[in-house]
């Protein structure tokens, strides 16, 4: 079993090596007060992730959604082509036969 350390407070490197007097700029910070605010951060950056995740699929469903009317779009017009040349008749281009 690993031993966990875990300190008091955090302090700064001048504090740490010239005292009280090397460095008045910064409070000590309680080290769960730390550790708290890495967490809380963790879990922000987490779910924008998780929403720029979702805005991709998002992104990609409609892609394939207008990929799926742009084929749809020049079968129409092909079956209109078809049609107006006299290849097939009205009930073929009602029922959208397929031209394979």
């Amino acid at each position: 079993m690993v031993e966990r350390t875990e300190w008091k407070y955090l302090k700064c490197s001048k504090y740490r090596r010239a005292g009280k007097h090397g460095c008045v700029n910064h409070v000590l910070i309680q080290y769960r007060d730390f550790c708290q605010c890495i967490i809380d951060l963790l879990i922000k950056k987490g779910e924008s992730v998780t929403l720029k995740l979702q805005g991709n699929v998002e992104r990609g469903q409609e892609n394939k959604l207008k990929q799926l009317i742009n084929v749809n779009e020049q079968k129409e017009k092909t079956l209109l082509g078809l049609s107006l040349e006299e290849l097939i008749n009205k009930e073929e281009l009602k029922n959208g036969t397929d031209l394979t």
